[in-house]
């Protein structure tokens, strides 16, 4: 494993045991910097979404990952080399925890499709997803989706700010990317 990719691959490996039911994800906030527009998500003390509490009726935890079907959507092309070492970081991931069931899409920068290929994925009978959002907002439709049908959704990247934590979607990964800023401005 290079350490160019490791981020990358303890990401997917940590998503993929977070399903099985063996991690808590910590509450979701939102907070708003007073010298910014920018929104970023905040991961506080407390409340946590379990397999057992998310949708407010739970969902079934996942006790074998070698017989479970994981579904991961990519929102963007894959011509970016980021997306490129995402979708490969899930698949060796996966390839490492024994999933054999994973179902991958891409939604070539098409909010529609991504849309769809959530849905599809749900129909397909996967057991949890893991988005890469292609935008912040326009996926409630997918989501809700997802979660009547009971069918987890773990988000990556891009966070959602219209989606409820727990309701919607069991946990996020992502980057403070106004915190990195703000760290550089003051490197300078």
């Amino acid at each position: 494993m290079t350490t160019k990719n490791r981020p990358l691959r303890l990401l997917g490996a940590s998503m993929a045991v977070a399903f099985a039911g063996s991690s808590l994800f910590g509450s979701a906030a939102l907070a708003q910097d007073d010298d910014s527009a920018q929104v970023v998500q905040r991961v506080e003390e407390g409340e946590n979404c379990t397999p057992e509490t998310y949708a407010g009726t739970g969902v079934p935890i996942i006790e074998d990952l070698t017989q479970a079907t994981i579904g991961f959507a990519q929102s963007e092309k894959e011509a970016n080399p980021f997306r490129i070492a995402e979708t490969q970081s899930i698949k060796d991931a996966a390839a490492e925890l024994g999933i054999t069931n994973l179902i991958t899409t891409s939604a070539d920068s098409d909010l529609n499709k991504e849309i769809s290929d959530i849905k599809g994925m749900v129909d397909q009978g996967a057991d949890a997803l893991i988005i890469s959002p292609l935008l912040s907002e326009g996926l409630d439709e997918a989501l809700e989706y997802a979660r009547d049908q009971q069918v987890p959704i773990f988000t990556i990247d891009r966070f959602l700010t219209n989606a409820v934590f727990c309701d919607t979607y069991i946990g996020w990964v992502g980057s403070d990317f106004y915190d990195h800023c703000r760290k550089a401005a003051e490197a300078i």
